[in-house]
């Protein structure tokens, strides 16, 4: 059975039960859940200050390191920010997320070996090959392309029209969280992408691992998938509540099917809107 891992305590229990109801298809006694939210927050609340830490990145990266930063993608997500790569404590990041695939974290970080293996894991140098099928079908007269794929993070990341010497009109699939992002925005080190690896990492023993790093990032730049007093407040989350037992519920995990379908429709309609009739 694939196993999930949900912070608790972190957001209200609604959201939390409707979670495991909608997604990982288990019924959740509210009573017995808000019992254990309020364990966890008085857990959160008894910890030492937080305290994080980032540094340089070894020399030795350095080759590794410039082959990054001259992908394409590299310099579209980050060409509004000054991007530096460090070496940060995996354990004391705080997630902007609180569910992880858990059973995929620890598929993602298996047989790595050497730091440098480490690296272009969390720092590709080149574009990671797509699990997909899929192709084109012709329904109707009508072309479409569907393309699946188990991994969610795949996404039509472009697209592009030429018109000489004909119409021509392409997508490109790429995936998210490319790299491992942290953001440090109001004081604090927040994991923005890379959670499952990360999580992977940290639960197969590695304390450090190389990042991109955004220094003075506005707030707004932290998604919202928690609630901001908790990511903000004095007792945030860390990446290791996802390693103690009494900071996460572990349940069934379903892995979801990512379906592309690009589709060209051809219809009329009337040259001047005014025919289209109403007020």
């Amino acid at each position: 059975m694939l196993e999930g891992r949900y912070l608790l305590g972190v957001e209200p229990i609604d959201r939390t039960v409707s979670f495991l109801e909608r997604s990982a298809k288990i019924s959740v006694e509210p009573q017995s859940l808000r019992a254990r939210c309020e364990a966890a927050i008085r857990v959160r609340s008894s910890r030492e200050p937080l305290s994080q830490t980032w540094e340089p990145c070894p020399d030795d990266l350095a080759a590794h390191l410039s082959l990054v930063r001259a992908r394409p993608v590299f310099q579209s997500l980050f060409q509004n920010y000054e991007a530096e790569f460090a070496l940060v404590d995996l354990a004391s990041l705080v997630p902007v997320q609180p569910h992880v695939d858990f059973s995929f974290a620890l598929e993602a970080t298996a047989d790595l070996s050497g730091q440098h293996a480490l690296a272009d894991l969390c720092l590709p140098t080149a574009p990671q090959a797509l699990d997909v099928w899929g192709g084109v079908t012709d329904a109707n007269g009508s072309g479409a392309f569907t393309v699946c794929s188990y991994d969610l993070n795949l996404i039509v990341s472009e697209v592009h029209m030429d018109t000489t010497p004909s119409l021509k009109v392409s997508f490109t699939l790429s995936k998210t969280a490319v790299f491992l992002i942290v953001v440090e925005t109001q004081g604090r080190l927040f994991l923005k992408d890379g959670t499952h690896r990360a999580v992977g990492l940290l639960a197969r023993g590695f304390a450090k691992a190389p990042c991109v790093l955004l220094r003075g990032a506005p707030p707004r730049s932290i998604p919202d998938y928690l609630p901001a007093e908790t990511q903000f407040g004095p007792s945030p989350p860390l990446l290791s509540d996802f390693l103690d037992g009494q900071l996460y519920l572990s349940h069934p995990w379903i892995r979801g099917l990512k379906t592309i379908r690009i589709r060209a429709d051809e219809f009329v309609m009337p040259r001047d809107p005014a025919d289209l009739g109403g007020p």
